[in-house]
């Protein structure tokens, strides 16, 4: 057998799997497998310039990956990952960050959005650490995480973020250990609120659709979270949702939709069973 190939990037997609080995067809001197909607693998030889290995690849609009030639024909196998990827961006000329925050669909490999969560990451671990050493500059470190920090609120760390920079937490709120808040749309925080520990407040979405799906595709929806509300500890909420004023969210319900001011919530899915 030919040796694997490395993990290889065509086009708009990749192709991280190992190279799938085919008997030859005759005809055209290749059988292709259909791995998936978006990855097709063939092998065969004979192969030459004007072979059918460059129509396949010139055909499916992708490049050949690699291939070995010994005298005209291959010395074991002849490789080619051809990867397939509907273009969902066509005249779009913004970067994936830029749609991103638009609240568009978008794929997670753009440059800028990575040195923001690089940058997220150390400075958590930083107030992490400050807290715990009791270091007066903590805040600093948590206010340089955020975007927006009222005056005397405190989030007991560790905490986990995406990007930091879309996190705007009110006065006085109070926010207990293990706070997940995946911040790749806005997450608004109102003030006096009491927020229990392991409370994940979570913006992503993906598709339901299989195929943009598994093209990696995925937007965000903003989450509100209106003044003295209290989430009970292991309250997830989930992308979109809007809770208001002075409402109380029972431990452990998961959110799915917007629960009104003034209100007590429990269960999963979170239903209303009484109003304040």
């Amino acid at each position: 057998m030919c040796p694997g190939l490395p993990p290889v990037r065509c086009g708009l997609a990749q192709y991280c799997g190992p190279p799938v080995l085919l008997s030859r067809d005759g005809a055209t001197g290749y059988d292709l497998l259909h791995l998936a909607q978006s990855v097709w693998s063939g092998t065969g030889c004979p192969v030459s310039d004007n072979s059918a290995e460059k129509d396949i690849a010139r055909g499916n609009g992708a490049s050949v990956v690699a291939h070995t030639i010994d005298g005209g024909k291959c010395s074991c196998c002849i490789i080619c990952t051809i990867v397939l990827m509907k273009d969902y961006f066509a005249g779009d000329p913004r970067t994936n960050r830029e749609r991103m925050l638009a609240g568009d669909l978008y794929i997670a490999d753009d440059p800028d959005n990575e040195a923001v969560a690089r940058r997220a990451l150390k400075l958590a671990d930083e107030y992490y650490r400050r807290e715990v050493e009791a270091d007066p500059n903590a805040r600093e470190s948590l206010r340089a995480l955020v975007g927006s920090l009222g005056e005397d609120a405190y989030v007991k760390p560790p905490l986990f973020v995406d990007y930091g920079e879309n996190i705007h937490i009110g006065s006085r709120t109070f926010i207990n250990y293990n706070l997940t808040a995946l911040d790749v749309a806005d997450i608004h925080i109102g003030e006096d609120c009491q927020i229990g520990p392991n409370v994940q407040l979570l913006t992503p979405t993906h598709p339901i659709d299989p195929e943009p799906r598994r093209d990696k595709l995925e937007a965000a929806q903003a989450i509100r979270v209106g003044n003295n509300v209290w989430l009970g500890g292991g309250v997830i909420v989930c992308p979109g949702v809007s809770i208001g004023d002075n409402s109380v969210i029972g431990a452990g319900a998961v959110v799915t939709r917007n629960v009104p001011a003034n209100c007590v919530a429990v269960g999963n899915p979170a239903r209303i069973i009484r109003e304040i």
